[in-house]
């Protein structure tokens, strides 16, 4: 059997381990419903949690590879917006005036505006700078639950667009930090705060994942 790589794939993998080498397997589960004649897909690393355009600049991508699969040839991943840069000269009332690359696959690639009113055009080099401050960010707030939660509050909309995956980064980063944070925290009003906080980044990061990766995935416990 042979399988693609994608970034939205429509398969899992597992490995099955047994007591000895021979019964040790690669398992492949569905992970979507997969129509006759459709070609099997998966994801091997963690290029998925990355915009198409940003897939080989960070540390923890271990791959020095260009993606070309369907979602990362789209400048607007799947109609995601998972790398849209709020547009500098539009309103932020215009749900369109995000910048996307003409060329997901040229990191040098311009970035125009989706307004076809504006017309506004940025060079690939400045987007890549923003977005890697904004991303060291994230590195400097990492084990701290609120101030990850301020910068998801702070970016969205008004610099990133809402499924921008640095929001998605930084939201499943407070998930991780959930149960660190419960535990500092004594008084019941504080701790239906941090609920109810909790809450709405979780549902931030599924509505994500039903776009950038949809179906059964260990992000959702399925």
């Amino acid at each position: 059997m042979l399988l693609n790589e994608e970034c939205s794939p429509n398969c899992k993998w597992s490995i099955h381990h047994g007591q000895e080498v021979d019964d040790c397997s690669l398992r492949i589960h569905a992970a979507t419903d997969i129509k006759p004649g459709t070609y099997l897909s998966a994801c091997f690393s963690s290029v998925w949690k990355y915009g198409g355009s940003f897939i080989n600049r960070y540390e923890d991508v271990r791959f020095n590879v260009t993606c070309s699969c369907r979602r990362c040839k789209d400048p607007t991943e799947f109609g995601s917006f998972f790398s849209g840069i709020k547009c500098k000269q539009c309103d932020i009332s215009q749900s369109d005036g995000y910048l996307l690359p003409i060329d997901p696959s040229n990191i040098l690639s311009d970035w125009d505006c989706q307004n076809k009113a504006c017309k506004a055009r940025s060079k690939g080099q400045v987007i890549h700078e923003e977005v890697n401050k904004l991303h060291s960010k994230i590195k400097l707030y990492q084990n701290d639950y609120w101030q990850m939660v301020g910068f998801v509050f702070e970016n969205n909309i008004k610099v990133l667009h809402p499924n921008h995956f640095l929001l998605f980064k930084a939201c499943w980063s407070c998930l991780e930090l959930f149960w660190g944070s419960l535990k500092g925290l004594p008084f019941f009003s504080q701790r239906y705060e941090f609920f109810n906080s909790c809450t709405h980044v979780a549902k931030k990061a599924l509505d994500l994942l039903d776009i950038i990766l949809p179906g059964a995935s260990i992000q959702r416990g399925n």
